[in-house]
């Protein structure tokens, strides 16, 4: 989901023209793994270059391959294909990459894209929300050891993770 309300309010709070910002986001959807595939595969470095972007944002980034028309096999080329693409640009183009990912319900299927995707990422880290305690948890970084932290989020509804 993407809710440019959201963004605009966030810049209003941040104190920057929410105009300029909505401005400078771009979004793509796809509606099937291979639209996905093709969207990251094909097409993103070009955007990526006419835009300049920095920042690359993959919304629930296995949610399209569970699609019961597509059989294992497949799922499984054209997400392992995603992440190599997602990593090698991440990579080449020195700009931080995003994925969310929200687990399915443990099958081979989804241990097979976690094992693909945590081993393609530089940085993994779990947000878990219990009422109102939000457990932050580094379980991956090149520089830091992981470590677990709690907030309380009281009525919040979003938690932005920003990385130097």
């Amino acid at each position: 989901m993407f809710s440019p309300y959201a963004v605009a309010e966030t810049a209003r709070e941040c104190g920057l023209d929410y105009r300029r910002v909505l401005s400078r986001v771009y979004v793509s959807r796809a509606f099937t793994a291979y639209q996905f595939s093709s969207l990251i595969r094909e097409g993103l470095c070009s955007v990526l270059k006419k835009t300049r972007a920095r920042l690359l944002v993959v919304s629930d980034v296995t949610s399209l391959f569970f699609d019961r028309g597509l059989s294992q096999i497949e799922a499984r080329e054209l997400f392992t294909n995603v992440c190599a693409t997602l990593s090698e640009v991440a990579t080449k183009r020195q700009m931080i990459v995003i994925a969310t990912y929200f687990p399915e319900e443990k099958s081979r299927q989804s241990l097979f894209f976690e094992t693909i995707l945590f081993g393609k990422c530089t940085v993994l880290v779990r947000l878990r929300r219990k009422d109102k305690l939000l457990n932050f948890i580094l379980e991956k970084h090149p520089h830091i050891k992981p470590f677990d932290m709690n907030f309380n989020v009281g009525t919040a509804s979003s938690v932005a993770v920003m990385e130097a």
